[in-house]
């Protein structure tokens, strides 16, 4: 591949709903350019970008991968990015390397919630957008309808620039309402060759145009001005207002195509290469951003980055701003899929990647000064969904914590982490799909065998009522005995306000130095639960008298005695489980808001907050007992249809009603017994 001067460079992440056709979309932008000299299928296994032995299996896109790609002196960076809602972290990785994202969709007219994510994403990144409307061959598919949801749902920045000539199997090329210019697909040549406007579509054609000048007269006051006194725009400025308003995002093209029949990508391919913009580089020292790592079978760690300045040389050294660390630099590549291809350097505006740096993760800084400051950290989103792991041997036992740590390192969506709580160690991510990917690859790549179970779940216990109780502590065993005597009155704290101690013993009947072991004592009986063995919290514990010992006092016996009062005390204090209530904010499509209700409605759900977004898309905002959603990624998928969303924090402790509670005891003594 030749040499490109950052004007010529073109970074773009595929994005949207998954099964739209990315992939495919980007294997046609391949073979069109010929790169390759066959359309691969994604069910037979043999694309560019799904090279993946999970995503051969299961015909989807489920890691973000890239290929580079020569158009007309322009270099294309293209990132392939999955559509299923469980990876989208990579989708937040990609967005953060380029400067346009192109959002695929299909032309089912509606709005589909990856298509939301994607279009969200994009922006939150600054980055230029374009929708690409694919399968415009097969039955059932309404441009029309399609163009007026998108319309609909982000804005009259929404706009048409090529319209469809003929439908289905009959799909053979666009009018390009820029130029108003057909062309007709030709197979021969793999593009496509000017023809008039067809005499049927005129009119439509008038019509869009003078849609598509309206809608860039309004994102620039000079050209609305203009606009205003001449009725119209010239060529020049509509194109010079097409390029300004792509790249500020207050214009959002709609092209049109078919992957599968090679129709309308290598207009796709002109319209990138003459109106997306272009990298935006800053002068001064080299400086690249991490975006996505890689555990490779056959090189090792491979660690993808974007070059905002500079260039970032093969054999030399960086060093990492997040991780304060320098790192050896060694041979640097190009990657296209599955290959690494070596080159001696990346430069300012293009897309590279490295093997074998060893702290460096994603979204870090690399630079060659360093004073230099570190880009603001990628947005990941929270896991909501977890489970708890076991390893099914000794050998995995040794494994798993380093297994999951490399994890870590490639998807920063995944967490692991000890519950202090249940004493479970607990994996997270963004779904069960999600999930099970990662185990299976922890068992094939690194030998690693789990079991798993629901989590538990953190519950609390605390008391209702004032209680006391004395309990005295003797032993004596033929040598120094043990005594100790405490009474003690605990009572209800404020929600919140924890465990409090106080001392109101007088004339000396508990030595002063004893006063801390009936402390202790209380606390540890509180972390061991007063029914269910689940921590006590919210309790005031006042110690008010007790008696000694001369000889026999210890701080052991006086621990004993304030921890057995305190069992018989709290068993006759009102004792109650509490339950974590979460807060849950839940996008959907409107349609879908009854059904999600009425599912919370049989999760002891409290709906507190309902709203309607734009595209006919709803969020319903409830808090939930943490016990009843623990699976609700999985709830919510059928419900939608695998179209809502939804996250999760924690908000407050609140007693569980009695017959939860008595069913939480009874499998507590249950796990006792066993």
């Amino acid at each position: 591949m030749k040499d490109y001067a950052t004007e010529q460079i073109r970074n773009i992440a595929v994005a949207g709903h998954g099964g739209v056709g990315k992939t495919s979309v980007i294997e046609a932008m391949l073979f069109t350019t010929n790169a390759i000299n066959r359309l691969g299928k994604i069910d037979d296994g043999n694309t560019v970008c799904d090279y993946g032995e999970d995503e051969k299996a299961r015909k989807m896109s489920l890691f973000m991968s890239m290929c580079p790609i020569e158009w007309k002196d322009t270099k294309i960076n293209v990132i392939d990015t999955p559509g299923f809602a469980d990876f989208v972290g990579d989708v937040v990785g990609a967005m953060s390397a380029v400067e346009t994202a192109l959002v695929v969709v299909d032309g089912s007219g509606i709005v589909e919630v990856g298509t939301d994510n994607a279009m969200e994403l994009a922006a939150a990144a600054g980055n230029a957008k374009i929708v690409f409307i694919n399968k415009r061959d097969k039955d059932n598919m309404n441009w029309t309808a399609t163009c007026e949801a998108l319309k609909e749902a982000y804005g009259n920045g929404v706009t048409p620039v090529y319209i469809p000539i003929g439908k289905e199997a009959n799909f053979k090329g666009i009018v390009d309402v820029i130029s108003k210019k057909a062309y007709i697909y030709n197979p021969a040549t793999k593009t496509s060759d000017e023809a008039p406007v067809p005499a049927d579509m005129e009119d439509q054609v008038e019509t869009i145009r003078e849609e598509l000048i309206e809608a860039i007269a309004e994102t620039d006051d000079a050209l609305m001005e203009k606009f205003f006194e001449e009725g119209t725009l010239s060529d020049e400025d509509l194109t010079t207002g097409i390029k300004s308003a792509i790249k500020d995002g207050s214009f959002v093209p709609v092209l049109v195509g078919s992957a599968a029949m090679n129709v309308g990508i290598d207009t796709l391919l002109n319209f990138i290469s003459t109106y997306a913009p272009a990298p935006s580089v800053e002068d001064g020292v080299m400086k690249a951003r991490v975006f996505k790592t890689i555990a490779d079978p056959y090189v090792g760690k491979l660690t993808y980055f974007k070059v905002t300045s500079g260039t970032f040389k093969g054999d030399s050294r960086v060093y990492d701003v997040n991780q304060e660390k320098e790192e050896r630099v060694g041979q640097v590549y190009s990657i296209f899929g599955a290959k690494q291809n070596a080159v001696a350097e990346v430069k300012a505006g293009d897309i590279g990647a490295v093997a074998k740096l060893v702290s460096v993760q994603t979204g870090d800084t690399l630079t060659n000064d360093k004073s230099a400051e570190a880009f603001p950290p990628l947005d990941f989103p929270n896991p909501v969904y977890s489970l708890a792991v076991f390893a099914a041997n000794k050998a995995a036992e040794d494994k798993m914590g380093p297994s999951f740590q490399k994890i870590m390192e490639e998807d920063p969506t995944f967490k692991t982490f000890r519950d202090q709580s249940t004493g479970e160690t607990i994996i997270a991510s963004l779904g069960d799909y999600q999930l099970g990917i990662i185990l299976e690859k922890i068992k094939k790549k690194f030998g690693v065998e789990v079991t798993t179970q629901t989590p538990k779940i953190a519950y609390r216990e605390t008391i209702t009522k004032k209680a006391d109780c004395r309990k005295r502590h003797k032993k004596q065993t033929g040598g120094a005995g043990q005594f100790g005597d405490a009474h003690i009155v605990i009572e209800p704290n404020e929600p919140g306000k924890g465990y409090e101690f106080i001392d109101k013993v007088v004339g000396g009947a508990i030595p002063r130095q004893f006063i801390p072991s009936v402390d202790k004592g209380v606390q540890d009986a509180m972390s061991k639960g007063i029914q269910a063995g689940y921590p006590c919290v919210d309790i005031i514990c006042s110690v008010i008298d007790g008696s000694t010992h001369p000889v026999d006092a210890k701080d052991i016996a006086f621990q004993m005695a304030a921890k057995t009062a305190f069992k018989e005390a709290a068993m006759n204090a009102g004792p109650i489980i509490l339950e974590p209530i979460m807060d849950i904010e839940i996008i959907v499509p409107a349609e879908c808001v009854g059904d999600v209700i009425g599912d919370l409605n049989t999760k002891r759900g409290r709906v507190y907050g309902q709203d309607t977004l734009h595209g006919g898309r709803a969020v319903v905002k409830a808090n939930v007992p943490a016990n009843e959603i623990q699976k609700y990624c999985i709830d919510l998928r059928s419900i939608s249809s695998g179209r809502g969303k939804f996250t999760t924090t924690f908000d407050h402790y609140e007693q569980a009603p009695r017959d939860v509670a008595q069913k939480i005891i009874a499998e507590a003594e249950k796990a006792k017994e066993e």
